[in-house]
């Protein structure tokens, strides 16, 4: 059986955060027809590809698509359908983007109001930071260490999402301390998806400092595996609210993570002046505007919306694979 897809590119315009589209196929030798809903389209203009599976007696040369592309307020830009131009991915064929001139209207009307180009509020949109797509794809590990040890899974969130905010850097960070070391392992070195001190996960694992290769065991398990790195940060927070007999929150969780416990107990005490603990330089700031998208990470959900923005916009999205229990770990 073959598909039949559709990808509409607009033009026009230098904007298209917000529009949207929907389309609707139709299998001309059975009259079979399939709507899809409101689909996005990038600021780039370029919209998601979307698709139609055929039956074994539908010719994908004999499926049409009509397009409707929808305004940010919600409303239709033009009142009638257009036809879009249909593709397959079989030998020989290619993408054929069906290309739609956007001509907005800059004078008003009773009948022309909802086109009118002052109506569209262009709002904004923010790429997500690689420790999004970190929590979200290690969610499993995360939400399984805060039930093991009795914490708020968006205490680890927002640590692992501090710590890996650039991914791909504090990988190569780390990379590049490990060949400094020559491929040494020393306590004060930070590696993991907790980026945790080698001494302090050592400590915590249980590993008697008598054992000589202890760093190196240590290592070997937080470098390998996700749920060992998540356990680590883990059981360091639930020690400390042994001590304070309540949970932490995620501010106090990513303040211990990354000033100590030092750091944290000047921070919850009173008589402390409290201004440089909102210095935005601080790691531990780092996951402070992003709580609401922490927590849909922690589903498995991107939205990339910090909270401080609330004219921002975000389309909740999943990826296409998460990391399972028994996997490793694809870098330091």
């Amino acid at each position: 059986m073959s598909t039949c897809y559709a990808q509409l590119r607009l033009r026009g315009l230098g904007d298209y955060t917000n529009f949207s589209f929907s389309a609707l196929f139709i299998a001309q030798d059975t009259g079979r027809k399939f709507e899809t809903g409101k689909l996005k389209i990038n600021p780039s203009g370029i919209s998601v590809e979307t698709s139609f599976p055929l039956q074994k007696n539908e010719n994908p040369k004999n499926c049409s698509v009509r397009l409707n592309v929808y305004l940010p307020t919600g409303k239709l830009l033009e009142p009638q359908p257009f036809v879009g131009t249909t593709y397959t991915k079989e030998s020989g064929s290619s993408v054929q983007h069906t290309v739609h001139e956007v001509k907005l209207i800059t004078h008003q009307t009773k009948q022309e109001k909802d086109h009118n180009i002052d109506k569209i509020a262009v709002n904004r949109s923010v790429h997500p930071p690689e420790g999004l797509y970190t929590v979200a794809y290690y969610n499993a590990a995360i939400n399984a260490s805060a039930a093991k040890y009795g914490v708020d899974p968006m205490t680890i969130g927002s640590i692992v999402f501090q710590e890996k905010f650039y991914s791909s850097a504090a990988i190569a960070k780390n990379y590049a301390a490990y060949a400094k070391d020559k491929f040494g392992v020393k306590p004060h070195r930070s590696y993991g998806l907790g980026e945790m001190q080698l001494g302090l996960a050592a400590k915590l694992l249980g590993f008697p400092e008598s054992d000589p290769n202890r760093l190196r065991k240590t290592f070997n398990l937080i470098t390998n595996d996700p749920q060992v790195a998540t356990d680590m940060v883990a059981k360091n927070i639930q020690l400390k609210q042994l001590k304070l007999g309540r949970q932490l929150t995620p501010r106090e969780a990513t303040i211990l993570h990354n000033a100590g416990e030092s750091g944290l107990d000047s921070f919850l005490d009173p008589a402390e002046d409290k201004t440089n603990f909102d210095n935005p330089k601080k790691v531990y700031n780092r996951s402070r505007n992003w709580q609401e998208s922490i927590r849909q990470a922690l589903r498995g959900i991107i939205y990339s919306k910090p909270d401080s923005c609330p004219s921002c916009t975000a389309t909740p999205r999943t990826l296409h694979k998460y990391w399972t229990p028994g996997e490793g770990y694809s870098g330091l």
